[in-house]
């Protein structure tokens, strides 16, 4: 009714276009030992190689290099500790990949008398994931993007929102940004650790199956799961 907002949001249009690449290898065998006893062992390679933003819309930011008052070399407003891509060190996606990504299998079955009326059986396996999509499109928020800006309680109302903003409405903003683009203050920067750990589950299951009669067949199974990096 006043007029008065608690908050502006104001940003360019957000754009965003990633490729990403993915393959992964598979070898497994099977050992018997004797008739009674067999053995499966698996080993799948699935390197992580993340999204690379076609028009290099990521950056990162250190603490240590904001202290030193390092500055990026690709842009020159971008504050201290920001880096972009072709800055020195900067992996081209905003994160490093990872390759050493081993995942193993093994299982066993054992017919403990050889009639097949007890069985053992028992698996365990390590499954890689993916990061979400999603992480990597929020660099196309920030500054010198879409610099989505947040402005709280703004002086001058709905009427002249910038009023007080240090150089007046800064919208629109040239797409691509040039060299010299301007990094709004209060813009919302996104931030991801350079060397992502990739989420992993390690699963394992043991199952013994008991037959009483010709027609009865009693199983204690019991399954677990545990993740890491989520």
């Amino acid at each position: 009714m006043l007029g008065a907002p608690n908050s502006v949001i104001q940003g360019n249009p957000t754009l965003l276009n990633y490729d990403q690449n993915y393959f992964a290898l598979y070898a497994s065998d099977k050992i018997r030992f004797g008739s009674r006893l067999s053995f499966n062992a698996g080993l799948r390679w699935e390197p992580y190689l993340p999204e690379i933003e076609t028009q290099k819309r990521a950056n990162h930011f250190d603490m240590a290099s904001f202290v030193a008052g390092t500055k990026s070399q690709v842009y020159d407003n971008a504050p201290a500790g920001l880096t972009s891509p072709g800055d020195s060190g900067f992996p081209r996606a905003g994160t490093n990949g990872r390759w050493a990504n081993l995942g193993p299998r093994v299982g066993l079955v054992w017919d403990v008398d050889g009639n097949a009326r007890t069985v053992v059986r028992a698996g365990y396996g390590v499954l890689y994931d993916l990061p979400a999509m999603q992480y990597f499109d929020r660099f196309g928020f920030g500054p010198p993007w879409a610099s989505a800006l947040t402005l709280n309680n703004p002086g001058g109302c709905f009427a002249d929102p910038y009023r007080d903003y240090s150089g007046g409405n800064p919208f629109p903003l040239p797409s691509p940004p040039p060299k010299n683009a301007l990094f709004v203050s209060a813009g919302q920067y996104i931030n991801l650790p350079l060397h992502l750990k990739p989420t992993y589950f390690q699963q394992w299951n043991l199952s013994i199956q008991q037959q009483f009669g010709p027609d009865w067949l009693f199983s204690l199974n019991y399954i677990g799961n545990k993740g890491t990096h989520l």
